[in-house]
């Protein structure tokens, strides 16, 4: 059975309302536990150049692990069918808005607030079971898991959550135009 567009895009818009509705329960239960997490803290931006430097090397970073896992793995380990679809029924203008609020809520969630509680290693294992609808596709969780350890080196260094936000919806966002302009197949 094929999914519509309008279908598939509310099934993310809300996917994503629910993890910033989990986020926020979770700082509700930290609050109440005497665990103050300040949501404002996590995005103010007290250096600007150490979060430009820090967004710019994080990105790079991000888009060569990104092109490594494309150019070198074997095609059928890092197939998806989501992200084909998406590839598929969405242009690059309309996956602007979706990779931006994907980005958001989940960095919000693990960065914002699981990493300050958990750690940076443990968040990133969490962060990686999430995207459970790869677990068959080990070479996926491992950059899955990269990538979360990555973003969240990002926030620990700048200290905003702006850094991993931005850094998650540029790799998104390239990765999305190397394959609508046929940089990298996935079939």
């Amino acid at each position: 059975m094929e999914i519509s567009k309008k279908m598939l895009g509310l099934n993310i818009l809300l996917s994503q309302v629910i993890l910033i509705v989990i986020a926020l329960g979770l700082w509700v239960i930290l609050k109440s536990l005497d665990r103050e997490i300040v949501l404002a803290e996590m995005f103010k931006m007290d250096s600007l150049s150490k979060a430009i430097i820090t967004l710019a090397v994080g990105s790079a970073v991000l888009i060569a692990l990104q092109f490594f896992f494309l150019k070198y793995l074997p095609k059928e380990s890092l197939f998806d069918e989501i992200n084909l679809i998406l590839m598929d029924k969405f242009s690059l203008k309309e996956l602007f808005p979706i990779f931006f609020l994907g980005a958001f809520s989940e960095e919000f969630l693990f960065r914002g607030m699981i990493q300050p509680i958990l750690g940076l290693w443990l968040t990133a294992v969490v962060f990686t079971l999430i995207h459970y609808r790869y677990w068959r596709q080990v070479f996926i969780l491992v950059e899955v898991f990269l990538m979360g350890t990555f973003l969240g080196v990002a926030y620990a260094v700048s200290l905003t959550l702006w850094v991993p936000v931005l850094c998650h919806f540029i790799v998104n966002m390239t990765t999305a135009y190397w394959m609508k302009k046929g940089t990298f197949e996935l079939i």
